[in-house]
């Protein structure tokens, strides 16, 4: 961990201290050393929402060393609709059902559109017109309930077993936006085995920034694109901090330096019959590996998920081919990749690089098309005290939208690299 002198950390706090001041009701501010870092997004803004600020709090509790950091968790994602965001939404398999008329959205290319804004969608699940049938409204009073705190003390988790990402918020961005992982909480047949990729399953759900509400809190599960037009993260070098993880590490964006994007080195399985990642029937799910971060340990034979040809239908009503990446256990990890540097990650989705410390990385293609385990690992490389899941959750704590687990956020090693190199 990187540590800097008790000299350079006042000026860190006066700094910061400044920084707030010019950004944040005066009223809300701890004039101690608060150790708070300008990667979050504190201005006021306007949206459907008439929300004044997302992050609208920052406080630090001196008895454990923690900021807690208060969110309405309603972005600020107004933007103009490009051309490509009009053929998205007007592509989709069920467009007759999921708007109210023509089959079409009631925007076009070049208008500029608040979050919350009405795009015609049908109002099934929410009224408000701006996300497909089935997801409910993003709420900012249950944003508001979001009060997450973070550590100065970030650490390797030390146990062999790790813990396992839960199915609830698990960071959060620095717009205030909670991040969920990979899963969308489900299995196939709601067997335990097989489980559902959120990506896959919601791909439909999503609104055009990639997000949508669980419970009324409004969150991302993979790369979220309109966080990157407001960071302006185009490529030009390496990727700025997108948020803080639950064990304590900052997840930067896409790009590992200018034109590169990091890798994730988890593999798609080939369900062909001679391969060797396949269970010896083609498209047949039938088996699956023992430790999928260690595939030298083999596969064992499991109660079977649909075949690679089969349709399934998400609970929006949507039908796909579950090809392979669809499930959890269609992916595992590739040691030799992980192991070559640069660019290419390790388990758990992250690197240690160019002296920031460990961090993780949003992965995803060169068509921008997110890739797993998309944000943070399946586990995290970080300890946390509490929700460790020695194994895949199969639920989602949306019970706890304030999270009393402490996540843990590197805030002293982000500090350190952005003010004083």
């Amino acid at each position: 961990m990187i540590r800097t002198s008790p000299a350079n950390m006042l000026v860190v706090c006066m700094c910061i201290n400044l920084l707030l001041l010019q950004v944040v009701d005066s009223s809300n501010i701890d004039y101690g050393c608060t150790h708070l870092n300008d990667s979050w997004v504190v201005t006021g803004y306007s949206n459907i929402y008439d929300t004044e600020a997302n992050i609208y709090r920052l406080s630090v509790d001196y008895t454990n060393n923690l900021i807690k950091v208060y969110s309405h968790g309603i972005p600020d994602y107004n933007r103009y609709f490009t051309a490509s965001d009009i053929t998205f939404l007007n592509s989709r398999p069920k467009k007759s059902s999921d708007f109210r008329s023509s089959s079409s959205t009631t925007k076009n290319a070049g208008d500029y559109v608040e979050f919350g804004e009405d795009i015609g969608f049908t109002t099934t699940g929410c009224s408000m017109g701006y996300w497909p049938p089935g997801p409910v409204c993003a709420d900012a009073q249950t944003g508001t309930s979001a009060i997450t705190s973070f550590t100065l003390l970030p650490a390797e988790e030390a146990s062999t077993s790790g813990c396992y990402v839960g199915n609830s918020a698990q960071g959060l961005l620095v717009n205030g936006v909670a991040l969920f992982g990979w899963s969308d909480t489900n299995s196939y047949n709601s067997a335990g085995i097989w489980h559902q990729t959120a990506i896959s399953f919601e791909y439909y759900d999503f609104d055009i920034c990639n997000g949508h509400a669980a419970m009324g809190l409004y969150h991302h599960h993979t790369y979220p694109p309109c966080l990157a037009e407001k960071l302006n993260d185009v490529g030009q070098g390496h990727s700025p901090i997108y948020g803080w993880i639950k064990d304590g590490f900052p997840i930067y964006g896409p790009y590992q330096s200018a034109n590169t994007l990091a890798e994730s080195c988890w593999k798609k399985r080939d369900y062909s019959a001679s391969s060797s990642t396949g269970c010896g029937v083609s498209n047949k799910r039938t088996c699956v590996y023992n430790d999928p971060f260690d595939t030298t340990q083999g596969t064992k034979t499991v109660t079977s998920g649909p075949d690679t040809t089969a349709t399934v239908t998400s609970l929006s009503g949507n039908i796909f081919t579950a090809v392979s990446g669809f499930y959890y256990e269609d992916y595992y990890y590739d040691s030799a990749c992980g192991s070559s540097g640069g660019q290419y990650l390790n388990e758990y989705n992250g690197h240690d690089h160019d002296n920031l410390g460990f961090h993780y990385h949003f992965t995803i293609d060169t068509n921008s098309n997110p890739t797993f385990p998309y944000s943070m690992g399946v586990k995290f490389y970080g300890c946390i005290t509490e929700d460790c899941f020695t194994s895949i959750p199969n639920h989602r704590r949306l019970d706890s939208v304030e999270d009393n687990s402490a996540p843990q956020l590197g805030f002293i090693q982000f500090l350190y690299f952005n003010l004083f190199n």
